[in-house]
């Protein structure tokens, strides 16, 4: 009779076949959820070592059970942050949306890949769809590297779209922004996430140290240091004092953004598009750009850093001013 044997926090199966014990994995560290899988091999015991039946497991785990090892597993493993669990959360809700009339994970085929595709744009503009379908790609590799499931039921594969263009703030329309911003703590902290390139969520795992900001739990998960402007330092102090919710920051200055009329497509994460363009054209070195913003690779920074022609001359242009002002009363 097939038993169970917990084998390096894992729960496996035991089971006696041509005079040998063969144990196969339950993938549960639970053991009430394995007791489950166990018992459909009791059942099922004669069948398996007659070698008529594929992997029982296998067989019958649902989209949802797929899910449910995922998100217990993957985080721990991976070392995964929040914000990006909180985006595959998303993509695999939407794909067990889509796979609704599935009953098992089986059942997927090739064939039924654009239809997830169809499922997503008929939701997302394209390029939260490509979001999306990179959260469900990792989702299924993990399941095939951990041989949760045997192989890939399709290849996810990204759909193409044209390269938006930058999301910056030119001079003007931040002035614009900050004018409109009565709640001084407020702008103090728009103003901290301008001059340091900060991600929204991460002005609360930073701290001050003299004329640098060291920046912990990044997207990237590495720690990283950027330097802030003496003139800021009381504006980073007061947003750190202020300690406003992420959500808030974001929220409030994308109506900020509408209410100035501004390209809606620009929201908080465009002031680190604007960041990325000025150190870019100040250092001229893309790989220390690169280690401001926390890529993980110089690609990533391109797309920060790919600055228009209109952009590049109104800030030449102002500098030129600058010039002329200083020598006029130098």
């Amino acid at each position: 009779m097939a038993s169970l044997r917990k084998v390096n926090g894992i729960w496996r199966i035991r089971i006696r076949y041509n005079g040998r014990e063969r144990t196969i994995s339950t993938h549960h560290s639970n053991r009430r959820d394995a007791e489950k899988i166990l018992r459909k091999y009791q059942l099922n015991e004669q069948e398996v070592k007659l070698g008529l039946a594929e992997h029982l497991i296998d067989q019958n785990l649902t989209i949802k059970e797929c899910n449910n090892y995922f998100f217990q597993n993957y985080p721990k493993e991976k070392g995964i942050t929040s914000s990006t669990m909180y985006s595959y959360k998303y993509a695999l809700r939407d794909f067990e949306s889509c796979f609704t009339h599935i009953k098992r994970f089986r059942e997927l085929k090739g064939l039924h890949f654009p239809t997830l595709v169809d499922f997503l744009r008929g939701k997302y503009s394209e390029t939260t769809v490509n979001i999306r379908l990179r959260g469900i790609r990792t989702f299924l590799n993990y399941l095939v590297e951990k041989e949760f499931i045997k192989s890939l039921p399709f290849r996810v594969k990204e759909i193409k779209v044209d390269k938006p263009p930058p999301k910056y703030f030119t001079p003007e329309e931040i002035e614009k922004i900050y004018n409109s911003v009565k709640n001084p703590l407020l702008l103090s902290t728009y103003k901290a996430i301008e001059v340091t390139g900060m991600r929204g969520g991460e002005l609360r795992n930073s701290f001050r140290d003299g004329l640098f900001v060291k920046i912990f739990k990044c997207k990237s998960r590495s720690e990283r240091v950027v330097p802030i402007p003496v003139d800021y330092v009381a504006d980073y102090d007061s947003a750190k004092d202020a300690n406003y919710s992420d959500s808030w920051i974001t929220h409030s200055f994308t109506r900020y953004v509408k209410k100035c009329n501004i390209d809606g497509h620009k929201t908080l994460h465009s002031l680190r598009h604007t960041y990325g363009y000025r150190k870019l054209l100040e250092l001229n070195n893309i790989q220390l750009v690169r280690d401001l913003l926390g890529h993980s690779s110089v690609s990533v920074t391109e797309k920060y850093t790919r600055i228009r022609t209109d952009y590049l001359k109104q800030v030449f242009t102002e500098r030129l001013n600058n010039q002329s002002n200083q020598y006029a009363y130098g």
